[in-house]
């Protein structure tokens, strides 16, 4: 989907109400180091997630258009810049305990990245998808790691790709 055109004072507003409204809430802090956040909006000292800031501003959901190149472009064309956020050593490690559970939100997609609204996620980080599902009368998802390991195989076409 095309992402709404606004001009360069109503993302200047929507900054602000990220500061206002969001930047402070439990979910929002530490952005800059989850994983399913790659670039920033920088806007002087301060940095914005760039899809949100284009979401407020619109008034789009941020499921509803794509993030990097996309979200980037729309903002540089107006003026902002935009930076990749730096990662830094001691990245996750891709290991889980067969037939543990895991929390999705702040063991699945915070450290790994990816979509946080649907249970089926790619990794923004591991060439993975992570499959969860909800708990009955809770509002966590969670991801249930086989006891048996499950490998598949990629199939390559005829061309041996």
């Amino acid at each position: 989907m095309a992402i709404k055109s606004v001009s360069k004072e109503r993302i200047a507003k929507a900054m602000l109400e990220f500061d206002r409204d969001f930047r402070s809430r439990q979910e929002w802090l530490g952005w800059e180091n989850n994983l399913a956040h790659r670039y920033a909006l920088q806007a002087g000292d301060a940095r914005y997630p760039a899809k949100k800031v284009v979401s407020l501003a619109t008034g789009v959901a941020v499921n509803e258009f794509s993030g990097g190149r996309p979200t980037n472009s729309y903002l540089e064309r107006r003026g902002y810049t935009v930076v990749a956020l730096q990662r830094g050593e001691g990245e996750p490690v891709l290991r889980f305990t067969p037939g543990a559970v895991y929390d999705r939100k702040t063991e699945i997609n915070g450290p790994f990245g990816g979509s946080l609204q649907s249970g089926i996620a790619a990794s923004a980080t591991y060439p993975v998808i992570f499959c969860s599902q909800a708990i009955v009368g809770s509002s966590t998802d969670i991801l249930t790691v086989p006891k048996r390991e499950r490998t598949f195989t990629p199939v390559k076409d005829n061309a041996g790709r």
